[in-house]
């Protein structure tokens, strides 16, 4: 048995409990776009996600340690791992803890200064990437199960269903782009005034 497990070990992890359960190694490599390192040598299949997520598979935890790429990054790993939707949702929580930290420390202190905004930005970063980068693995698995299903409904031929996994999975440079761009916008319209007269 190799140190990812078998598929047999997996479907209860997963709680399809249909018979698109279990997901194999390759559908996951190929959403992943992970290659194997030891395909050559007889070695188990590796990479970064398939090893995070072997609790997950194994159904001995929820949890799939800490990302710390998604902590640092956010909604720009979000956006490059092609995971919009939750990518949207984070900076919407950024903005929301940003605002909330932000009069927190208005009110603690009577004022504005730029070093109270400062530590509030901080925390509010820490308040939202901390529980992020334990969550990310996580979604990243259960986004990568649901698109198998949906490419197991899709087409019956196994090609047909890889490169569909491998279209809709991956990353993608563009989305990080047009996110750095926007970013860098919101950032220079923000240092310049934010657009107040």
């Amino acid at each position: 048995m190799s140190e990812l497990g078998t598929p047999s070990e997996w479907p209860q992890a997963l709680g399809f409990g249909d018979p698109m359960a279990p997901v194999t190694t390759d559908e996951l490599r190929a959403y992943t776009h992970e290659a194997s390192d030891g395909a050559a040598s007889g070695a188990p299949p590796r990479g970064y996600y398939l090893e995070s997520w072997q609790p997950i598979l194994r159904g001995k935890s929820s949890m799939a340690g800490f990302n710390w790429p998604a902590a640092l990054f956010g909604p720009l790993w979000c956006f490059y791992r092609k995971l919009f939707r939750v990518g949207v949702g984070l900076v919407a929580a950024e903005l929301l803890m940003s605002f909330l930290f932000g009069m927190a420390a208005i009110l603690a202190s009577g004022s504005a200064d730029s070093t109270n905004q400062a530590l509030a930005g901080f925390l509010s970063f820490l308040a939202v990437r901390v529980p992020f980068g334990w969550a990310a693995n996580p979604w990243y698995a259960f986004t990568a199960f649901k698109v198998v299903r949906e490419a197991r409904t899709h087409s019956v031929d196994p090609e047909t269903r890889r490169a569909l996994l491998v279209e809709k999975g991956g990353t993608s440079p563009v989305a990080l782009a047009l996110a750095l761009g926007l970013s860098g916008a919101l950032a220079l319209w923000h240092a310049g005034g934010g657009g107040a007269s």
